[in-house]
């Protein structure tokens, strides 16, 4: 039987202000050292080169901040679910595209999960979160670590959960 493996994404842009909390969490939780069969990426966009990460991966969550939803709300929810939305930009892609890219290449398709909120400003040259969202980092790292644990008490027993 394989170890679980989990992939964390944190991914944003460190100078348009709240756009970088993906980013923030997933620096402070590689901080941690989490465990050995987690791995945490913190990239500026999610872009195809990334797909080869998730080959053997049994879980993938990617944290991000939102440009919609209730300001100060930590969102959680299947990534397979989230909105496509428009064609790649500059050979980015969202959760969903780098999911089934990974699943065209590798045939693996692992649950996967977004944690996100609700960002205030994404003005470039701001290089620091808001208040709202400074205050948001440590829940949303719990939200993440509780995800993680989960996926690892419930190894192998199912396999297919993909609801947070």
């Amino acid at each position: 039987m394989t170890e679980p493996r989990i992939v964390i994404f944190g991914y944003g842009n460190t100078l348009r202000g709240d756009d970088a909390l993906g980013r923030v969490v997933a620096d402070r939780l590689a901080a941690e050292n989490l465990d050995d069969r987690v791995r945490i990426l913190s990239e500026t966009m999610l872009t195809p080169e990334l797909a080869c990460h998730l080959s053997a991966a049994t879980l993938v969550i990617f944290v991000d901040a939102a440009c919609e939803g209730p300001v100060g709300e930590i969102v959680c929810r299947n990534a397979s679910e989230v909105p496509a939305g428009g064609p790649p930009v500059l050979h980015s892609f969202g959760p969903r595209g780098l999911l089934e890219l990974a699943r065209q290449l590798s045939g693996n398709s692992p649950p996967a999960y977004l944690v996100s909120a609700r960002g205030r400003s994404f003005e470039v040259a701001d290089c620091r979160l808001s208040p709202e969202l400074e205050a948001l980092v440590v829940p949303m790292m719990t939200r993440v670590r509780e995800l993680v644990g989960r996926h690892f008490a419930e190894w192998p027993r199912d396999r297919s959960r993909g609801s947070a």
